[in-house]
């Protein structure tokens, strides 16, 4: 399924749409750029109204030409089409995260809870859209 994936910058980042997050904090760290798609992010803000509690993003938009993105065997993937983020988490609240994730539609799911930098990794995408099929859990 195709959704609305903008080009987002710092001068048009709609504050009164998605008041819990920041251009710069979902920006790609390599190019600046900032193509999320609309879909995801109302759902991220969503998922963030329902939590209640500030999220950490770590990681939002990444370019196709990001070194993570490259270096993936099977393509760029969620996060190259707007379609991911991950958020630092740990504990009770990654339990809370996930569980308003799944009520929310998220369907790719990837939880690192072990060892440093623990996150939840959240994507939209629909079945046929990636190699790894859709709805999926996976733990790094």
């Amino acid at each position: 399924m195709q959704q609305d994936k903008v080009s987002i910058t710092a001068d048009n980042w709609p504050q009164d749409r998605w008041p819990n997050f920041a251009f710069n904090e979902l920006a790609c760290s390599e190019t600046g750029e900032c193509e999320m798609d609309a879909v995801t992010m109302n759902r991220l803000q969503r998922l963030r109204d329902h939590f209640g509690d500030p999220m950490v993003i770590t990681s939002g938009y990444r370019s196709p030409a990001h070194s993570i993105e490259v270096a993936k065997s099977s393509g760029p993937g969620a996060h190259a089409k707007g379609r991911a983020v991950d958020i630092a988490c740990a504990g009770a609240d990654a339990y809370d995260i996930l569980n308003e994730a799944f009520a929310l539609g998220f369907t790719g799911i990837g939880v690192k809870q072990s060892g440093e930098h623990r996150f939840l990794h959240l994507d939209d995408l629909g079945p046929g859209e990636h190699s790894v099929p859709r709805p999926s859990i996976w733990s790094y």
